[in-house]
């Protein structure tokens, strides 16, 4: 692995509460929502390389542990955090840094794979609740909040607050707000 790799490690084991070297023993080894990521990481870093069949040992262990996928065609930023990694489907999809995911989020395609970009792109720093479902060719933006169970399959701008099944947007976060 490259140092570019160790870093990122290092920068998911931080971002998952990993402050001190013990801290991130103990993360590394005992925190489901960072053994997702990490899981995913490894994938990515395989699926390109000759070791690409480990990717099915490893997606049968995202499968029976988690629960949950992530594509290694995804393309996930750095900080990305599982809130709680279980029920977690993530296709080919970009997201950006700092994103927080919870628990039984789908972020796919509308069902036609073979489209010219069937897959969702999501900006920085947004936070997607439990049960969300994002679709299609959609675009995020940046800041985004999107509530609990609701179905995405439009673009949003930056800053929106979406709630509810079918999605609407109800506000904007404020833009010196940090997430």
């Amino acid at each position: 692995m490259s140092i570019s790799k160790f870093k990122i490690i290092n920068s998911d084991l931080v971002n998952h509460g990993g402050t001190s070297f013990y801290r991130k023993v103990i993360v590394h080894f005992f925190n489901f929502n960072y053994r997702l990521i990490y899981s995913y990481r490894v994938m990515k870093w395989f699926d390109k390389s000759f070791l690409s069949k480990i990717n099915v040992f490893l997606h049968l262990k995202q499968s029976f542990i988690f629960n949950s996928y992530i594509s290694p065609k995804a393309v996930l930023g750095q900080k990305v955090k599982f809130a709680h990694a279980y029920g977690v489907i993530i296709g080919q999809a970009k997201i950006g840094d700092g994103v927080i995911i919870f628990q039984q989020v789908t972020i796919g395609s509308h069902g036609n794979s073979l489209a010219e970009k069937a897959w969702p792109t999501i900006g920085n720093n947004c936070k997607i609740y439990a049960g969300a479902k994002i679709l299609g060719n959609v675009k995020i933006g940046d800041n985004c909040t999107i509530g609990a169970n609701c179905v995405i399959q439009r673009d949003l701008p930056d800053n929106a607050i979406v709630i509810s099944a079918p999605s609407k947007i109800v506000g904007y976060n404020d833009e010196g707000e940090s997430q």
